[in-house]
């Protein structure tokens, strides 16, 4: 079913459907089959009777495994992961009742009257004219000059947005659903800043557990109008927001560029008729399992995912930038993580679970900020550490920001973006809870 909704989502992208009609062709025939095979009458040449014990076993292993991992592995098809995944669920629950609280002793005493924090979706760090000279997508970005700090190209915490997005939020490097940290809101309100939400993607209930989510004062959904007008909202929200003079920490889902990629900018043409989306279908299972891709497929998919970033990217801060106010303001943005654009055989996008592609790992990040105790640090930090970013030295960034001691904060979370190393091996973490580290360099 979850295959079947994303065929349904993405049928109007039919380029982006090609590299996967072979592997789901193949596996509903193989399911044809083992169900005509059970189906049969019992008797002599019934598989049902003998071979039951297959799957039964099959199931077994895969609760067992999905338990002893708290949920980490990902390579089980949903029919046989479902059990093993309430179980995890359901032995995780106690964790949940019980609020995260900040164990600060002190009274911090913030930097800055406004934070915002902007977390896009799938936006490569090497695709954008920022850090590629190549490129011409983001003209606007690009003429802000010195106005924009920018780190270069980044790690994310993980290749895949659930852990990604937790990491970015808790400073963790291992998602455990059994173990409860306060996060940034629990921080931010600590600190004395009203806790805002704008959410263009998703259900924040999909990413937080109750406790994060008890500590928002004012959640502001965008979800209800189409994708590629979603970000245009956002920025209109987050003025309205920073308009008030109260201290608030915002933190902002874009909806990005997430894949297929025309989602994310105004259609030009009419979507391919079911007819022949099935004839494409058709014609693709006479392909071998490991093709090679066409290079004019890549080469669309490529311009789509260009033009989405002009749009959704370049063209959302052309809209937000020239009414902030940077002299009380500190704006931070990045991607939850990268993209792999068909590279060197690669069929997936993201969310690899071994031998991921680099640029699953490569985001953007960049500051905004006038604030005179603030701005000339992350100069020094963006200088000194270019293309040496990690998602994980964000957390204590803002922390920092928000007014708590630098030596606390570096003790508990570790570097910031004040004080990034000139050299330093780059990294980031695949399966859910953060299983394994996979280094870039």
């Amino acid at each position: 079913m979850p295959m079947m909704r994303t065929i349904w989502v993405e049928r109007s992208s039919e380029i982006y459907l090609n590299p996967y009609w072979m592997d789901i062709s193949v596996n509903l025939l193989k399911t044809f089959i083992i169900g005509l095979v059970l189906a049969l009458p019992a008797g002599r040449w019934s598989l049902a009777n003998r071979w039951s014990f297959v799957p039964a076993s099959a199931l077994a292993s895969v609760v067992f495994i999905t338990v002893y991992t708290k949920g980490a592995t990902k390579e089980f098809p949903p029919p046989l992961a479902v059990a093993g995944k309430v179980i995890v669920a359901a032995i995780s629950t106690n964790s949940k009742a019980v609020a995260a609280t900040v164990a600060y002793d002190e009274t911090p005493s913030p930097l800055v009257q406004h934070i915002v924090y902007i977390v896009d979706e799938s936006v490569r760090g090497d695709y954008i004219q920022l850090n590629n000279n190549n490129l011409s997508n983001t003209p606007f970005l690009a003429g802000l000059g010195r106005r924009l700090i920018n780190f270069g190209i980044a790690t994310s915490g993980a290749n895949c947005s659930y852990s990604s997005r937790m990491m970015l939020r808790s400073g963790a490097r291992q998602i455990d659903a059994r173990h409860l940290e306060a996060g940034l809101f629990q921080y931010a309100q600590r600190a004395g800043f009203r806790t805002v939400v704008i959410n263009a993607w998703k259900k924040m209930a999909t990413y937080m557990d109750s406790s994060e989510r008890s500590a928002i004062d004012i959640y502001l959904p965008v979800t209800d109008e189409p994708p590629y007008v979603r970000d245009n909202r956002v920025a209109e929200k987050l003025l309205e927001v920073l308009a008030d003079d109260k201290p608030t920490f915002i933190y902002v889902e874009k909806f990005g560029v997430h894949f297929p990629y025309d989602l994310s900018y105004p259609s030009e043409s009419e979507p391919p008729s079911r007819l022949a989306t099935l004839g494409q279908a058709i014609t693709y299972l006479s392909r071998s399992q490991n093709f090679a891709m066409d290079a004019n497929e890549r080469d669309r998919l490529v311009k789509s995912y260009r033009k989405a970033i002009t749009w959704s990217v370049d063209g959302f801060f052309q809209r937000l930038q020239p009414h902030l106010d940077l002299s009380r303001t500190l704006l931070l943005y990045t991607s939850d993580h990268g993209q792999t654009m068909w590279e060197d055989g690669y069929k997936t996008t993201h969310c690899s679970s071994s031998h991921p592609h680099p640029g699953e790992s490569y985001v953007p990040l960049f500051a905004l900020t006038e604030v005179p105790s603030l701005e000339g640090r992350f100069r020094q930090g963006a200088a000194r550490g270019f293309n040496r970013a990690s998602h994980f030295d964000i957390f204590p960034t803002l922390l920092l920001a928000m007014g708590f001691k630098e030596k606390w904060v570096s003790s508990k979370f570790g570097l910031n973006l004040f004080d990034l190393p000139s050299m330093r091996h780059r990294q980031f973490l695949i399966d859910a809870d953060g299983a394994e580290w996979v280094t870039v360099d």
